[in-house]
């Protein structure tokens, strides 16, 4: 018999002291308490050090244990000349992000050319830019990554 009482999300076992504890019971309680887990996010965070290189050749790419779904990568990047912080945002399945810089007091849309390849990412700028790509020789960029 199982236990008495239930845990209000998962339905796990409860005893009371009058109930009959059995080894099924612990069992399918872990197992419920794995197949709770496993459907859980995964979030990653890191840094690497940029090349100085770009363009569809020279991609960034990056790898993670699991598929990521969304990733956002922050460091110096913008137009020649106008460095600054910026992060930018990738969204799987779509084939481009990027991130908002300003240029001579303008507002622009910087979009860089994506690839997703099971937990294998990389990116580009076809401006052939190493500081509008995110990897501007030597500077540090940040990443964090979420996914499942």
């Amino acid at each position: 018999m199982s236990s008495t009482n239930k845990t209000e999300n998962y339905n796990l076992n409860q005893w009371v002291s009058t109930d009959f504890v059995m080894m099924s019971d612990f069992n399918a309680d872990n197992a419920a308490i794995d197949e709770a887990l496993s459907d859980k996010a995964n979030i990653c965070s890191g840094t690497y050090t940029g090349t100085g290189t770009a363009g569809s050749a020279n991609p960034v790419s990056l790898n993670f244990s699991f598929n990521p779904a969304i990733i956002a990568i922050t460091g110096p990047g913008g137009k020649t000349g106008e460095a600054h912080e910026v992060c930018a945002v990738f969204i799987r399945n779509h084939t481009a992000g990027g991130y908002t810089t300003v240029k001579d007091g303008q507002a622009q849309c910087i979009e860089l050319a994506c690839s997703w390849n099971g937990t294998g990412f990389s990116f580009y700028s076809t401006d052939s830019s190493a500081l509008e790509q995110l990897n501007a020789q030597g500077e540090s960029y940040g990443y964090a990554a979420l996914g499942v």
